[in-house]
């Protein structure tokens, strides 16, 4: 398996006529490209690892330094720390409190974020940088986040203190993105939304950051990220100043293209927080058509480089709403089933 991965990865260029039609500029700049088909599909059997689950209810999780760093919604500490080589819980930890090293409200898990140390996450207006130790974790940061005004909706630690997030549902600029620097308190909106109209469904027309609503990854370099769009198959690569790079479409079956059929209740596109290594990037997709997908579960996972093209889509065994990488090892958790890890090898 490891070995056709590498195999595909290395032909993803040479078959890029194939797996890529180009149709030229987007409205939004840079090349936008349609994804036929991917250089490699295959199906995953996963080796299930079993953990203690009391009053646990997993939202995210990230790898860092050796360690399985998952976020809880249900239990009275926010995060749990696994050790990857032995597959052993190490510890819990995390309150919300005013304490020092406390989290002063409830983290978003969109916006969780690996770095050396351990992780990022944004706390209401506030970035956490937070230390992952041998017992415990330790709060490094706090940076206040100015005018990123909507509680939930991703944040991307960028290159030179700055951040990335949508922009808010009432924000009249027609920008999709709000950039701030932590540092400065510099502001500024960026990248007008697509031009894919919702013509019979009155409320997505109007609530673009609904309509288009995504998921966003950023690169370990901090220069770029991708965004990736919950209601249909496409994604775009921009940079950290909100340039548009590449705007891919991934027209494979079941997939769908009719925009003013989407309604609020249907995810056809890429649910959850993208994983990256750092080489490719790693998207859950939903890829339901017809059925309301109400539990936003999914069952296949695609592999892009990050110029946009295609590398692998492989068929998993279960349902799963979130996922992490390591080298070419995947964890994958499905909130409803919250004793279980789900560990692909690739």
């Amino acid at each position: 398996m490891q070995n056709a991965f590498f195999r595909a990865a290395r032909l993803c260029v040479a078959l890029l006529v194939v797996s890529l039609v180009w149709v030229g500029c987007g409205c939004t700049g840079g090349t936008t490209a349609v994804i036929e088909k991917f250089p490699l599909t295959d199906s995953l059997r996963a080796d299930v690892w079993r953990i203690p689950a009391e009053n646990y209810y997993p939202q995210a999780m990230v790898v860092s330094n050796g360690r399985l760093i998952v976020h809880n919604l249900k239990s009275d500490y926010l995060f749990q720390v696994f050790d990857l080589r032995t597959r052993e819980f190490l510890y819990e930890d995390g309150e919300i409190g005013r304490g020092g090293n406390d989290f002063e409200g409830e983290p978003d898990r969109t916006s969780m974020c690996p770095d050396a140390e351990g992780f990022g996450i944004r706390v209401n207006h506030e970035w956490y940088r937070v230390a992952v130790g041998e017992t415990g974790l330790r709060v490094l940061e706090k940076s206040v986040l100015a005018d990123m005004k909507v509680p939930v909706n991703n944040a991307l630690p960028l290159r030179d203190g700055w951040f990335c997030t949508e922009s808010s549902s009432s924000d009249r600029r027609n920008k999709a993105y709000t950039f701030v620097n932590k540092d400065t308190r510099e502001v500024f909106h960026a990248t007008p939304f697509p031009q894919h109209v919702l013509k019979t469904n009155a409320k997505l027309s109007t609530d673009r950051a609904a309509a288009y609503a995504k998921n966003g990854v950023v690169h370990p370099s901090g220069d770029r990220f991708a965004a990736f769009y919950s209601r249909f198959k496409a994604f775009q690569i921009l940079s950290d100043r909100g340039r548009v790079l590449k705007t891919v479409r991934v027209d494979i079956t079941p997939f769908s293209v009719i925009y003013d059929r989407l309604s609020s209740r249907r995810f056809y596109g890429y649910i959850s927080t993208p994983a990256t290594d750092g080489e490719y990037i790693y998207a859950l997709c939903a890829g339901s058509e017809e059925e309301e997908n109400y539990d936003v579960a999914a069952t296949e996972l695609q592999v892009f480089d990050w110029n946009g093209a295609p590398v692998a889509s492989y068929k998993l065994d279960h349902y799963v709403h979130h996922i992490a990488v390591s080298g070419r090892t995947v964890y994958a958790i499905n909130t409803f089933k919250p004793n279980e890890i789900y560990v692909y090898s690739l």
